[in-house]
């Protein structure tokens, strides 16, 4: 009686211990999947910031809009800001380490769909021609001469060569020239053409 009282308790522990295993086992399943769950959702938080930081340059546009509706909600950039979205691209660039300043970058940086590499290229108003390509890894003093040269447009006497009117140069960025890598679900190419 004694042995089979014995049994019962050793029975009983193992049982216990088997129940708090299990009990530790899908409370741990629990938090992994909450942690796994609050990190995608960090993840696609972050995505959206940066995207936002380009996105609010970009104009929307849809096959049905009539020309009012786009000159409408055309948003029209100037020089100054075509250089800040290369300062995005090039900030972004630098901070995951594609940019060196004494190397440049590789092909394989922005090539790939998997990269998180910003490209930044301007070109002309057909968009055949890239008349500035990588402008994100352009200088200052390339910046600064980008917007001395393309800010306005003076419209000259053809007699006298004296400046008659002047005006603001436009570019726009249409979100049909904007390409989002499908791994990363960032921005990856942005594409600006001049408008006037």
């Amino acid at each position: 009686m004694e042995n089979a009282s014995k049994a019962l308790i050793m029975a009983a522990s193992v049982l216990v211990a088997v129940m708090v295993i299990t009990v530790g086992v899908v409370i741990f399943s629990i938090f992994g999947k909450y942690s796994a769950e609050a990190q995608a959702e960090l993840a696609a938080i972050a995505d959206n910031e940066f995207n936002a930081k380009f996105l609010k340059y970009i104009t929307y546009v849809s096959g049905d809009m009539t020309n009012e509706e786009l000159e409408a909600d055309r948003v029209l950039l100037t020089a100054h800001d075509v250089v800040t979205i290369a300062g995005y691209a090039r900030e972004s660039n630098e901070k995951l380490g594609f940019y060196d300043p004494a190397n440049g970058y590789t092909e394989e940086d922005w090539k790939s769909d998997a990269t998180q590499y910003v490209q930044v290229d301007i070109k002309d108003k057909q968009g055949n021609n890239i008349i500035y390509e990588h402008f994100e890894n352009y200088n200052l003093s390339k910046y600064i001469e980008f917007i001395d040269n393309n800010s306005i447009i003076h419209t000259r006497d053809e007699v006298t060569n004296e400046i008659i009117d002047a005006n603001t140069k436009y570019y726009v960025c249409n979100i049909d020239n904007v390409r989002i890598s499908l791994d990363t679900k960032r921005i990856k190419y942005i594409d600006i053409r001049p408008i006037n």
